[in-house]
């Protein structure tokens, strides 16, 4: 239990740095360059100055002068080495919410205060009294910062507001693409490839695909996650449009024959329309990603073996894929229950020769591995943790 706590402290941590950034980087009007993880978590930019800043997150923490002793003795050193070796100066900020405690710091410190409450003997001995107050000319402590709630709230309010769009837009399209984005700013090696100004990234995350990925779903957890997706794109309907779907599920290494064959029959009792009555009868397709050909056999087996009819463009032993065999119409005489398709570089030719109208959903679980022309047809692209929560969505 304790470990578990743990870690979602650590992991609010993480967020709560990220969220930071977004925030200052939507909010920017002077088009400052951004550095993610640079000399602190975030170093703010302008053409003439530089802020380096570390953020603390102790939701659960009274706050104590112990607390960001170690970060003020760094910022002093750095300040102290670039003044020694002429250096230009930057300017420090710690921004910290703590549990309780903020008011045990004063709204104005001065060097007797640093002296005495955050640097240690060694720093003393070395440094003089005008050298602290040198640094606090550059130094600024606030600690009494938004919690991870409130400050998440402002992101979204003002992604609406300068993106012009609906609750679910700001979080799980402009939100998810910009923590992404931030996310993986954090983790490259290289120092200039950390940069980003606040024009680039508004234009990098005004995209209606989301790139959902794991950290953003497990801030949401994965019930919550997979609840608002099924709201957005998997709406009860009581009467189902004639349309051709496509399905494209990417897999991992270790999902099975029957609960790819689970997912298959699930899909196909949901978005089927087989009877007589019915005036333009329709079946989805479906297209596992990653999967090995040996289990694409078993699999189409197994179905076969179910008296589960299915076509998949090869008419007979040794044929040539055929797009439009997969994509004939169906009747229900013919007892065609589904469409496989058995390779991603199939897909083109099936979409032209399909004239119905179509809708693509991709759920991915890594990267997103069909791109398409969602100009031409919509296309979801759906994050998922395991094909179990295709279920849960659907």
């Amino acid at each position: 239990m304790g470990k578990s706590r743990c870690a979602t402290d650590a992991l609010n941590g993480y967020f709560y740095q990220f969220d930071y950034t977004i925030l200052q980087l939507l909010q920017d009007t002077n088009n400052k360059e951004f550095v993610v993880e640079g000399i602190e978590d975030v170093d703010i930019q302008t053409a003439t100055t530089k802020t380096a800043v570390q953020l603390k997150y102790y939701d659960k923490t009274d706050y104590n002068h112990s607390v960001i002793k170690p970060a003020v003795v760094y910022m002093f050193e750095d300040f102290m080495e670039r003044k020694k070796n002429s250096r230009s100066f930057i300017y420090y900020k710690i921004y910290g919410h703590y549990k309780s405690g903020s008011d045990k710091l004063p709204d104005n410190i001065d060097a007797d205060f640093v002296k005495t409450n955050f640097l240690n003997s060694q720093t003393t001995n070395t440094y003089t009294i005008n050298d602290i107050q040198d640094f606090l000319k550059y130094f600024k402590i606030d600690n009494k910062a938004s919690d991870i709630e409130e400050q998440n709230k402002k992101i979204i309010s003002t992604i609406k507001f300068k993106f012009n769009c609906d609750d679910f837009d700001a979080d799980y399209i402009y939100y998810a693409n910009a923590l992404k984005i931030i996310r993986s700013l954090a983790i490259e090696r290289n120092f200039n490839a950390r940069k980003i100004t606040s024009e680039d990234f508004c234009k990098r995350i005004d995209k209606k695909n989301s790139l959902f990925d794991k950290w953003f779903v497990e801030k949401k957890t994965i019930e919550k996650y997979c609840k608002e997706m099924k709201k957005k794109y998997f709406p009860v309907q009581f009467n189902l449009s004639p349309f051709s779907r496509f399905f494209l599920i990417e897999i991992s290494d270790d999902t099975s024959i029957p609960e790819m064959k689970d997912i298959l029959l699930y899909i196909q009792h949901k978005y089927s329309k087989l009877s007589q009555k019915e005036p333009e009868p329709f079946i989805p397709y479906i297209y596992f990603h990653n999967i090995s050909k040996p289990n694409l056999v078993k699999l189409k087996q197994s179905l076969y073996e179910e008296n589960c009819k299915f076509v998949d463009g090869y008419d007979f032993l040794g044929a040539k894929f055929d797009a439009t065999s997969i994509s004939r119409r169906v009747f229900p005489k013919d007892s065609i229950k589904i469409r496989i398709i058995s390779k991603l570089n199939q897909l083109k030719s099936i979409l032209e020769c399909d004239k119905q109208t179509k809708e693509i959903y991709q759920f991915y679980m890594t990267d997103i591995y069909y791109k398409g022309n969602p100009k031409q047809i919509k296309q979801c692209n759906i994050f998922v943790k395991s094909i179990g929560n295709i279920r849960e969505i659907l």
